[in-house]
């Protein structure tokens, strides 16, 4: 389920009319295959979850291997307002964004 779950993202975001809705929405599916299919969630981690979608956030879900209370909120129009709602819940936020990755530059 997850590999599909994967799959299915990796065509979103290939997509020229890409949706943040619906990566929100797959993020969503994961957590819930995550939290209540495998038991892979904490009570915190549900909390900010809760508001982070109450703030703004498209999607949610747990990160990493489970238990280690970090989580990724999918806010691409409400990127303050949600890190202001998982502070205020007692979490930390970390702003990140896409960067174009390593490059080669040849040098002249």
């Amino acid at each position: 389920m997850s590999r599909d779950l994967t799959q299915k993202a990796k065509a979103l975001l290939s997509e020229s009319d890409f949706s943040p809705a619906a990566l929100g929405e797959l993020l969503d599916v994961h957590h819930k295959l995550l939290a209540q299919k495998l038991g892979i969630s904490t009570p915190k981690i549900e909390e900010l979850i809760t508001v982070a979608k109450n703030a703004g956030a498209l999607g949610c879900k747990i990160n990493g291997s489970g238990f280690g209370g970090c989580m990724i909120a999918y806010a691409p129009d409400a990127t303050e307002e949600v890190a202001k709602a998982i502070e205020e819940a007692g979490g930390k936020a970390y702003l990140v964004s896409i960067s174009d990755g390593c490059k080669i530059i040849e040098s002249k």
